[in-house]
């Protein structure tokens, strides 16, 4: 009995050994943990730091490994999509400091739960770390509010086309709210990500980035805006409201309208820069928003089939409006592809925006992208120069046999002709004004002044004539004097 009994006992440990290691165990890290892996399949026996989901492993970072500035915490993500979202909230008791790390950004795809909410969301939680995978979602893949602190490395966020949600996106923080005043922007780093949008048809709001309270520096990235058929364009690639500050070096912000769009209602903007307040009133002082750039492009490309329709038929690439509002983009270069009918901005400013936005484009025989002499890009006065290369020494830019390189400043307030709004800075006249050559100029004066030395001698024939038609005329007065006394 006793024999029985013990294998019994045996068996029955061995279960309880055999459940804790599987996938499906109950066994939990050790509190002190620092790394903890989400994978498909955990392997059998399991480590104690595999978990099946990601919301299991985030629940037991919150509740149990309490991570910190002097312990942070890492949940490396094996392959695949999961259909998961994940949070970080200063209200749930996190604290935040914690590396989210995937297997490569075509590995690892966080998906989220369709367009109910964000895949990711942030409110006040510093050192958050993400790295090397992919976030989607039909309405907006990122959202962060509330003060704190991310930091985003080879990551790819992306904002989708389907479903049926009003706005859709890849990033967007705002409301900074709060009964204080914050000390601080949130403050979030990017080096080699890409935040992409595919407006969708019906969609309200669209954007790649969409920023109403943040300190936001980026590097060696891609921003990018794609519509799609039918679409209505709202906002932009890249939107900065009051109280944010966004700084991009080295990187691409592009909006693209495809073939596919044969209409497409509204205006297409590569970036927004306002003074809109999106604080929830948390500050005292609102501060406009500031776009700064250095380096890299801002492409704004419309498909020739394309056919923009609606109040704001245009495309811009740099809008900035209200006072105070600025937009600063030495040392980067810009792409504006787009059909001749439609309006095409390369700066656009009212309201009391300040543009500092100068561009040297690239020298040739022709406006800068444009396929005829007329001028096609518009602008600012003193924002754009060019060199046109086949000019003449009178002005003469057009006739292409040129051989003198003339420097072009965009001067609108001056040059009043849409078709040529370029100030010619070697002649000192609007492009294509052209001078008469001197030679020309000195053979009408020498006539002109032939002419009026020959003035008196005319004016003396003229005053015989008229003296011998006096003569005549007396003559005949004396014939009919004659007549009438005749018997």
């Amino acid at each position: 009995m006793k024999a029985v009994m013990k294998v019994a006992l045996g068996l029955i440990s061995g279960l309880v050994m055999g459940l804790f290691a599987s996938p499906n165990a109950f066994a939990l890290p050790d509190a002190n943990e620092t790394l903890v892996t989400v994978r498909k399949n955990c392997g059998d026996p399991a480590p104690s730091n595999c978990f099946a989901t990601l919301n299991a492993a985030n629940t037991w970072v919150r509740g149990t490994a309490s991570p910190s500035p002097a312990k942070r915490v890492t949940i490396d993500i094996g392959p695949g999509t999961w259909n998961e979202s994940y949070t970080c909230a200063e209200a749930n008791g996190d604290l935040g400091y914690v590396t989210l790390r995937g297997s490569g950004r075509e590995a690892t795809v966080l998906a989220g739960y369709g367009e109910s909410s964000s895949t990711f969301h942030g409110s006040g939680c510093h050192g958050i770390e993400v790295k090397d995978l992919t976030i989607t979602s039909e309405g907006w893949a990122v959202h962060w509010n509330h003060e704190g602190s991310s930091t985003w490395t080879n990551v790819d966020i992306i904002g989708l086309a389907t479903g049926d949600k009003p706005n859709n996106g890849a990033w967007y923080d705002d409301y900074c709210y709060g009964t204080e005043i914050m000390d601080e922007l949130p403050e979030h780093y990017f080096f080699g990500s890409r935040l992409t949008v595919h407006n969708r048809p019906g969609a309200q709001e669209a954007g790649a980035y969409w920023g109403g309270c943040s300190n936001t520096w980026f590097f060696g990235g891609e921003i990018s805006y794609f519509s799609a058929a039918g679409s209505v364009t709202r906002d932009a690639a890249v939107t900065v409201r009051a109280n944010s500050k966004f700084r991009a070096y080295g990187s691409l912000i592009r909006a693209v309208v495809t073939g596919d769009n044969p209409t497409m209602r509204g205006s297409l903007v590569a970036v927004d820069v306002n003074d809109l307040d999106q604080t929830g009133g948390a500050f005292i002082d609102s501060a406009p928003g500031q776009f700064h750039m250095h380096g890299g492009i801002i492409n704004v490309t419309i498909d020739p089939a394309t056919q923009l329709v609606g109040r704001y038929a245009d495309a811009t690439a740099v809008w900035t409006r209200g006072a105070g509002a600025l937009s600063h983009t030495l040392d980067t270069a810009f792409v504006m592809k787009t059909p001749d009918n439609i309006p095409s901005y390369r700066v656009y400013t009212n309201s009391g925006g300040v543009s500092q936005t100068p561009l040297l484009w690239q020298s040739g025989p022709r406006p800068p992208m444009s396929s005829t002499e007329d001028n096609k890009i518009i602008s600012e006065d003193g924002q754009d120069l060019f060199v046109e290369t086949d000019c003449k020494a009178n002005g003469d830019c057009i006739s292409g046999d040129g051989k003198e390189a003339h420097l072009m400043v965009y001067n609108n307030s001056v040059c009043t002709e849409p078709a040529n709004p370029w100030l010619d800075t070697a002649t000192g006249r609007c492009r294509n004004v052209i001078e008469t050559p001197l030679p020309e100029v000195l053979a009408s004066f020498e006539a002109r002044l032939t002419a009026l030395e020959l003035l008196p001698a005319q004016i003396a024939s003229h005053e015989a004539q008229v003296v011998a038609l006096e003569s005549q005329v007396g003559g005949l007065d004396a014939r009919v004097e004659a007549l009438e006394n005749a018997p």
